[in-house]
């Protein structure tokens, strides 16, 4: 069975398949909270989003290439070993995933 227009697919997971908004702004406020830095959680919602080096750019535009790779490896492992597991898909994500490909075409991650 033919399957769509495409043999490939592209989407936007994190926020928009992935209820996951409120876990990476805490994960990031402990982890700039760690590094001795307060940044008020309304600052990081104006930003969430936004790619983490640019966002640390954006926050502490003093922090050099070093320290920003620092904190950027800090609140990936972070992220992965407190907040991930907590992560879920919206409602309907896997129905809207069966949908496009009746046929049982595997998904990849």
């Amino acid at each position: 069975m033919e399957c769509g227009l495409s043999a490939a697919y592209i989407f936007d997971v994190e926020g928009t398949l992935i209820d996951c908004a409120s876990q990476c702004l805490r994960c990031w406020h402990e982890t700039l909270s760690s590094f001795g830095l307060s940044v008020p959680m309304v600052s990081l919602q104006r930003l969430s989003g936004m790619d983490g080096d640019e966002m640390l750019a954006m926050l502490v535009p003093s922090l050099d290439e070093s320290a920003r790779k620092k904190m950027l490896t800090a609140e990936g492992e972070r992220y992965r070993a407190v907040y991930l597991p907590q992560a879920r898909a919206f409602p309907g994500v896997r129905a809207a995933f069966t949908g496009f490909c009746p046929g049982g075409s595997p998904l990849m991650s």
